[in-house]
């Protein structure tokens, strides 16, 4: 009598819905199975069993049934000349592990998970790549908006390696700058700087296609917490107040030069930007100020030399027209004197910077012009110097043919 009852209920049991659900299930994964061995026919067959099981109350929730459901659609993706009974497959997969992971999946299956979508995410990035270096900019963007919903995923289950991600972000941010697409640039940025990735030069690129897509006080306003967190970059420094000058705000480049001055002598970069910018102001004092500084940081510096020396011209020139314009003897006279100073401190600037480059033409130029206007009478000097500006010419010219 027992063993009629066990038998009864054996049978019970196996004509049950969900018993019969499940067994569909394994079904699926031993077509599926079968198809991988050899016989792609038979993808479309275990879809359809999936496709059923996914719906049915009995194993709808069940992780399994979809972590074969997102296999199976993948297959179709995989190879593109099988008949595919799934619609739009790629996006079929990627919900597929999705709702397999919601489901538990990352526990029993976190292996099988992440095998699949390491392998969806390598193929679309390396699409993504390749669209970008043969020009097709927006499929690229499209390949990568696939590969980082796989990387999203990949972290629920598991541990995404860094330099897929970097990379990922880099290309994303570059062309997302190329495609126009701020927002998402913005946003990129700022994950990349999470990762670690986040350099100089792509700041600049996402605040340079700011600033063509939305206008200087755009640009100036994204860059602004970049430049005021590294007063020592004089890149992001020099465009950020750059901007700031041309937005006419020069209060603000006032501040922000005074708050940052601590980074004056430092390096001969932030150094010049600082004189520079004080000179770009008009405040010669600080300007002068901060070149000699920076000649003090590295005298031979090229740019140091040849930014002081216009700056000595100018406040020599400046003196000039106030003597000209001073009434009383004694002011004129002083005056004068200051503008005399300020030129040969500009001469000496341009002898120094010759010295060290005697070919470079604009220097030499300029040489020429403060000689006649302190009217240096020396003749030889003179002469000599118009031989270098000659054969300087003379070369230039050959150089642009």
């Amino acid at each position: 009598m027992r063993w009629l009852i066990l038998l009864g209920t054996a049978t019970l049991f196996a004509g049950s819905p969900a018993y019969a659900q499940a067994k569909k299930v394994e079904k699926a994964e031993k077509t599926l199975a079968k198809a991988k061995a050899g016989k792609p026919g038979l993808y479309a067959k275990a879809w359809d069993m999936l496709a059923d099981a996914k719906e049915d109350p009995e194993t709808r929730d069940d992780a399994k049934t979809w972590v074969l459901l997102a296999e199976t659609a993948y297959q179709f993706v995989a190879d593109p000349s099988l008949s595919s009974p799934v619609p739009e497959p790629w996006g079929v997969t990627w919900k597929a592990w999705d709702t397999a992971i919601g489901k538990g999946a990352g526990d029993q299956y976190a292996e099988r998970a992440l095998e699949g979508l390491a392998t969806m995410e390598a193929t679309a990035s390396n699409q993504a790549t390749n669209a970008y270096e043969a020009g097709r900019v927006k499929e690229a963007w499209d390949e990568l908006q696939r590969a980082m919903r796989c990387q999203q995923l990949i972290r629920q289950v598991g541990t995404l390696d860094p330099a897929r991600e970097l990379a990922s972000l880099k290309l994303a941010l570059v062309v997302a700058t190329e495609l126009g697409k701020l927002d998402e640039a913005r946003e990129l940025h700022e994950s990349l700087g999470k990762a670690g990735g986040a350099r100089t030069g792509t700041t600049l690129a996402v605040a340079r296609a700011i600033e063509d897509g939305e206008g200087v006080e755009a640009a100036a306003t994204f860059l602004k917490p970049f430049a005021e967190a590294s007063p020592d970059d004089a890149t992001l420094f020099e465009t950020y107040a750059g901007w700031l000058l041309e937005l006419k705000r020069d209060d603000d480049v006032r501040a922000l030069l005074t708050k940052h001055a601590d980074q004056i002598g430092k390096a001969p970069a932030i150094t010049l930007v600082h004189a520079q910018t004080w000179a770009a102001l008009r405040d010669f004092p600080k300007a002068t100020e901060a070149y000699e500084q920076a000649l003090k940081v590295d005298g031979r510096n090229q740019d140091v030399l040849r930014g002081f020396a216009d700056l000595s011209l100018a406040v020599g020139r400046d003196y000039g027209k106030q003597a000209a314009e001073a009434n009383a003897f004694k002011e004129r006279k002083s005056l004068r004197q200051k503008r005399d100073e300020a030129l040969m401190k500009g001469m000496t600037l341009l002898q120094t910077s010759r010295e060290l480059e005697p070919g470079h033409l604009p220097t030499l130029e300029r040489l020429h012009e403060v000689y006649e206007e302190v009217e240096l009478d020396d003749a030889e000097e003179i002469a000599a110097l118009e031989q270098a500006i000659d054969a300087a010419r003379e070369k230039a010219a050959k150089e642009a043919k």
